[in-house]
């Protein structure tokens, strides 16, 4: 990412407003692409709870992970690099297929970071490196991955080979989710 991306990062956010002693409302925009969205607050603030809304949905993407941290931690005001294990552009961390697959490719999405990537496994085999798309096969039900540049710039996710009543109760479970939002969203 250049520079003009780092900027362009850093001007997302449109205001911030007090709305109580304790209380601090703000609006941005979201970086697309999987690129990360970074909010410098015109005053340092304690933060205690945070609360995040999105007010008008893309069916594009969504949010995968958010993190606060302190400027003064980054004299820069640059994010660091970073590397994330994707598949299919997803950002995944604790991944789960059904146990009839064998076999999955993974990518690196790389933030600032063009180094070489070194990988380790366990519970599965890699078959295969073309650039930042990697091929496993998956020899174990628990598959553990790994993505490291270096001790700091690393990611490493769980690939879980599972049965079709995982999958079937995770529907109920998400569709009894939603009946209880719909229900409180009435009262």
């Amino acid at each position: 990412m250049d520079d003009a991306s780092d900027r362009r990062a850093h001007k997302n956010l449109r205001h911030s407003r007090r709305l109580h002693d304790n209380i601090t409302s703000i609006d941005c925009s979201i970086e697309r692409g999987g690129r990360p969205t970074v909010i410098d607050l015109p005053q340092p603030i304690e933060i205690v709870r945070a609360e995040f809304s999105i007010i008008a949905p893309s069916v594009e993407g969504g949010i995968s992970e958010i993190e606060i941290f302190p400027s003064k931690q980054r004299a820069d005001h640059v994010m660091p690099p970073f590397i994330k294990i994707i598949c299919d552009d997803q950002f995944i961390y604790d991944y789960r297929l059904p146990s009839k697959i064998k076999r999955v490719e993974l990518d690196i999405y790389r933030f600032r970071c063009a180094r070489r990537v070194h990988f380790k496994i366990d519970g599965g085999t890699i078959i295969g490196v073309d650039g930042d798309r990697i091929t496993i096969r998956l020899d174990k039900k628990v598959v553990r991955f790994r993505a490291e540049v270096d001790e700091n710039i690393f990611d490493e996710i769980t690939i879980r080979r599972v049965s079709a009543i995982y999958f079937w109760r995770l529907r109920l479970k998400q569709l009894l989710e939603r009946i209880y939002i719909h229900w409180i969203r009435k009262f």
